[in-house]
């Protein structure tokens, strides 16, 4: 009887007409793709399409049972051989007895069968004696479990079959997944500390078995700030600007000099006012947030004291008669959420971060980005890696600033803090180290273009006089976990969350201080973050 399931999908034609959430038990086994040695502790998560996931993690024989939610088609229109139509059962799913439409051509005896998904007789045969014309049969499923069931109309003419789901409360059951049987495809993604992330699809059986091989990480290259000229990953140059170098050519330190010193007290409208503000508002996602406030919001609970605006605003160095502190960078919202000037975010900086401060988009004239993609699968070289469209990205999110905020004057990339500790597939290594080259590559394609380059294709158009501010690396945060950088800075595992992406309350002192050093030594910014501070040497 198996061999009745395999001829159903050139029996039946595919024209859903309702359907019911079922689910299929798999087995995802990961394993290092090398030695075939099972992986334990390795994050499993699978889905059918777009619908919801089921996620896992595995044990010591490097395997874990995932409960998948599946959509089950409650029926297809019927096919037929000969003389016999029928077409599709309804109601479907239901909960005692469908009824199937049936034309005959000639007088004759029918009966029907009804099947489960492993092919065993649970009903019938039940004939029944009727003229040529159109009738209707009633099929009943009282008794039976829920589940699909494969029904069969033959008689003299030929035969018809056809599906129909039992389910105990019709149009949105839960069918227990030892009813199904039928081979499924799934999405499978499976990830480790040290492997990168997989992603697949694999048609499945329910308790089948899939097996997912890991490839070793590539470790990440040194700090960009310590490549040293001729130094290069994967052939790409190091240092945060174009020559391998850590700071910007003659122009465009000229430009970020007069741009800083252009800062200063405006009006809620925009104008001049020596009673006025200037604001440093932060944008970018969880991190970016935890970095610059704690996690705290305007209108909500206060900044924490660990955090950069906490540490700032216990500096007796920091002016805090005409700067403001905004954190606009909220957690879940990656990079996508940031590139049009008409997205949602900005809506609610406006309305909740500056509104409550009693502050407004035109006194915003420093914007500190640190942005990311969650759950990337592609790193350099590749064309399509995460870096690239990074670039594009952080591109876009400048014309926007420029877009929203009409006097913004300097905007300050940072790229991500080490994730060599990470225990989900959220943003996990080389993806943090390369979101660096990301940085580089769209502050660099500013400088080339400002200097006769021409519009980069993927950061796009970045003229600072027209379409998007003047930008800059802020603070370097990567470093290699335990391994010191050329200034001391190292990362420890008690400087993350669990999760082992998120800083810790140690992790975001960390950062927090590395910006106020930023902040109140650059050249860019002491003449309006310092209390008597100049800009340029």
């Amino acid at each position: 009887m198996r061999r009745l399931l395999l001829v159903l999908p050139v029996l039946l034609g595919v024209a859903p007409s309702a359907a019911a959430q079922g689910a299929i038990e798999v087995r995802a086994c990961v394993e290092d793709a090398d030695d075939r040695a099972p992986l334990q502790g390795a994050w499993v998560r699978a889905r059918e399409g777009d619908g919801p996931a089921a996620t896992g993690t595995t044990g010591a024989d490097g395997c874990a049972w995932l409960t998948v939610p599946i959509v089950v088609r409650a029926d297809e229109t019927p096919g037929e051989r000969g003389g016999i139509v029928a077409g599709p059962a309804y109601p479907n799913p239901t909960p005692r007895e469908a009824r199937v439409p049936v034309r005959l051509g000639h007088a004759q005896t029918i009966e029907w069968r009804l099947y489960d998904l492993l092919g065993r007789l649970v009903r019938g045969p039940v004939p029944i004696a009727l003229p040529a014309g159109s009738h209707t049969l009633t099929l009943a499923l009282d008794g039976l479990s829920d589940g699909r069931y494969v029904y069969r109309i033959a008689g003299r003419d030929g035969i018809a079959v056809g599906t129909v789901v039992k389910a105990t409360t019709a149009g949105g059951a839960t069918i227990p997944p030892s009813a199904l049987s039928a081979a499924t495809t799934l999405t499978f993604e499976a990830w480790r500390v040290g492997y990168d992330t997989l992603r697949t699809e694999r048609e499945v059986e329910p308790g089948g078995t899939v097996v997912l091989p890991l490839v070793k990480m590539r470790g990440p290259g040194r700090p960009l700030m310590d490549m040293s000229p001729g130094e290069t990953y994967l052939g790409f140059e190091g240092g945060l600007y174009p020559g391998s170098v850590s700071v910007p050519p003659v122009r465009h330190d000229s430009a970020g000099v007069a741009r800083g010193r252009a800062v200063e007290p405006l009006d809620l409208a925009g104008n001049p006012s020596p009673t006025g503000r200037y604001v440093l508002l932060s944008i970018g996602m969880s991190n970016t947030t935890q970095e610059f406030c704690g996690g705290g919001m305007s209108g909500g609970p206060p900044c924490q004291p660990w955090s950069f605006v906490g540490q700032a605003l216990a500096d007796p160095e920091v002016n805090r008669t005409t700067l403001a502190l905004a954190d606009g960078a909220r957690g879940g919202q990656t990079a996508a959420a940031w590139v049009s000037p008409t997205g949602a975010e900005y809506n609610r900086i406006r309305d909740q971060v500056l509104a409550p401060k009693g502050l407004s988009e035109a006194q915003v004239q420093v914007v500190w980005v640190k942005v990311a993609n969650a759950g990337p699968t592609t790193s350099l070289p590749a064309a399509q890696a995460d870096a690239y469209r990074l670039v594009t990205q952080q591109g876009s999110i400048l014309r926007a600033l420029r877009v929203r905020y009409p006097n913004l004057r300097q905007v300050f990339f940072s790229s991500r803090i080490w994730a060599g500790y990470a225990a989900t597939p959220l943003n996990p290594e080389p993806y943090a180290y390369e979101s660096g080259y990301a940085v580089k590559w769209t502050v660099g394609a500013q400088i080339a273009q400002m200097d006769g380059g021409g519009v980069d294709p993927r950061a796009g158009d970045l003229d600072y006089t027209t379409v998007a501010p003047w930008a800059a690396w802020g603070p370097y945060l990567w470093g290699e976990g335990l391994n010191p950088r050329s200034d001391g800075l190292v990362w420890l595992p008690g400087d993350f969350a669990a999760d082992g992406t998120h800083p810790s309350q140690a992790g975001q002192q960390k950062v927090g201080a590395l910006l106020l050093a930023f902040f109140k030594t650059s050249p860019y910014t002491r003449c309006w973050f310092v209390v008597g501070g100049t800009c340029g040497e």
